[in-house]
């Protein structure tokens, strides 16, 4: 919410130079307070960096939770990279600042997170996956039928968020199940793969926004959501 307050106050390229400030500092803090960890791994970079690809053959499981996770980040990218368009049209005619207020709206999801991994943990990280899919699909019904008031689009955030919370925490509990000793490959083909979901969202959403405004945008995300439904009941991993 405070880059949007600044960019608004400051221009846009402020934000890039506060969180770079802030990134440099997070380094030399990091680097100042952290433990030195010596690595269990005897394989150099360069074999760390292969050894990811034989884990994606390997591991079906890493493939669907990874294919999941990006479709699912994909949905909420679609949305976030075109709020400020929905706000800024006829009825509602707000600016970035209430854009940014929005992202007050999401901590819901991740205060869900929590009660999320009980269920997970009583029903199955697998059982979560498919509900958070499912709430994610549901939001964007509720974009498309109330997204020209603030009520619909509050409603809508609060269950996008929760959805992509409950299956992204699940699917990195199923990930880390696999190889405990390999985590951090795994997690390192997870989330490339989510955040590369995320940009393709953006893209799309800026897309579905040019040729059908909020419809396409609405469209867009539940396109994506469907895909990680279909996935979800097609590729029927372990876990």
């Amino acid at each position: 919410m405070g880059e949007v307050w600044f960019g608004s106050a400051l221009g846009w390229r402020s934000v890039y130079w506060m969180a770079a400030v802030l990134m440099l500092l997070l380094a030399v803090t990091l680097r100042a307070r952290l433990p030195i960890s010596e690595p269990s791994s005897k394989m150099t970079y360069r074999e760390l960096l292969r050894s990811q690809g034989t884990l994606v053959r390997e591991q079906p499981l890493l493939r669907e939770a990874s294919l999941i996770g990006g479709l699912l980040f994909g949905a909420f990218s679609v949305f976030w990279a075109t709020l400020v368009y929905r706000l800024g049209q006829s009825p509602l005619h707000y600016g970035a600042k209430v854009a940014g207020l929005f992202g007050l709206v999401g901590l819901a999801g991740a205060l869900a997170a929590a009660a999320v991994g009980r269920v997970a943990d009583s029903k199955g990280p697998r059982y979560t996956v498919g509900i958070g899919i499912a709430v994610a699909a549901a939001s964007y019904a509720v974009f498309l039928v109330a997204g020209a008031t603030i009520a619909g689009l509050v409603a809508g955030v609060i269950l996008l968020d929760l959805g992509v919370q409950a299956g992204h925490v699940s699917n990195q509990t199923r990930v880390y199940s696999l190889l405990p000793e390999a985590r951090s490959r795994l997690n390192t083909v997870y989330m490339v793969t989510y955040f590369a979901g995320g940009s393709m969202g953006s893209a799309l959403g800026a897309f579905g926004w040019r040729v059908a405004g909020w419809n396409g945008v609405c469209v867009s995300g539940l396109a994506l959501s469907v895909l990680a439904l279909a996935a979800h009941l097609i590729w029927k991993s372990d876990g």
